[in-house]
């Protein structure tokens, strides 16, 4: 089965669930994370309830992050994705600050801003 790059991305924050590390968690990736589930795509339901098995069997404390590759992320042998397929796929947050100020424009079909 080949996996999207959206699939990816979501398999490398679904890596930080497994490995807490809260940093990569924010509201943007929780979006996506709880999209795909709701979608029920079913790569990132497994994926995800593996990791949140994982993580608990350690009581939310699991030891520190191995290195990128299949320890870090085994996902990567499951669904047999070739690591250079992965390694440019970033997960920092966007800066959304602008959005939350009020600062956006959005525009209707017309092309004129919306009120």
């Amino acid at each position: 089965m080949d996996l999207t790059d959206h699939q990816l991305k979501l398999l490398k924050i679904i890596d930080c669930i497994r490995w807490n590390e809260p940093e990569f968690l924010g509201e943007y990736n929780h979006l996506l994370m709880t999209r795909a589930y709701g979608n029920g795509d079913p790569v990132v339901v497994f994926e995800l309830t593996q990791a949140i098995e994982w993580a608990q069997a350690w009581n939310d404390n699991p030891p520190p992050s191995p290195e990128p590759g299949p320890q870090r992320s085994p996902w990567l042998t499951t669904w047999d994705v070739p690591f250079w397929r992965v390694e440019a796929i970033e997960i920092e947050e966007p800066d959304l600050s602008w959005y939350e100020h009020g600062d956006a424009v959005i525009y209707g079909p017309d092309g004129q801003p919306v009120e």
